[in-house]
């Protein structure tokens, strides 16, 4: 979207961003900040428009993802001494345990392009998604390296669940 100014300056070169019908009012400087507005509001339509699609993208996605894997991938890497460790210790967070979330293998911030991609998405629980995000071990919750994470995300894909 173009600033005010510049809005005016294609508006003196006749050349209308809202594709109107041009009148005599607009070479008025108040014709033009009025209509300057309605761009500006049309413009962020459009965008709001692009971002609820990218949203039904992801809805779509993490349908896929969930009826793919049907239950939290990492879980099913865990040994039974890994799972009674953590239900053991962390029984207080137990609740985000039965949460599900869909999360990323590769993040979307740096891997955009894979944002929408089903394979580059795991069925895990909230609980162990909080603790990666945040580079703490699944199990021990002590602070792991990226590598690390990268590892456990590497683990969870090939071994867990169904692909």
């Amino acid at each position: 979207m173009i600033n005010l100014e510049d809005f005016k300056l294609k508006c003196k070169e006749e050349i209308c961003l809202r594709n109107t019908i041009k009148s005599k009012r607009c070479s008025l400087d108040a014709k033009r900040e009025r209509c300057y507005l309605k761009y500006k509001k049309q413009y962020e339509k459009k965008i709001e428009k692009v971002i609820e699609q990218k949203d039904e993208v992801w809805e779509t996605v993490k349908l896929i993802v969930i009826k793919r894997d049907s239950s939290c991938r990492l879980w099913a890497c865990l040994s039974m001494t890994d799972r009674e460790f953590i239900l053991k210790n962390y029984l207080q967070d137990y609740n985000t345990l039965f949460s599900l979330d869909v999360a990323h293998i590769k993040g979307r911030g740096s891997h955009s392009d894979k944002k929408y991609d089903p394979e580059n998405c795991v069925l895990i629980r909230r609980y162990f998604h909080g603790l990666l995000d945040n580079f703490k071990h699944p199990v021990t919750r002590k602070n792991i390296t990226e590598e690390e994470r990268d590892n456990w995300f590497l683990k969870i894909s090939t071994r867990g669940g169904k692909i």
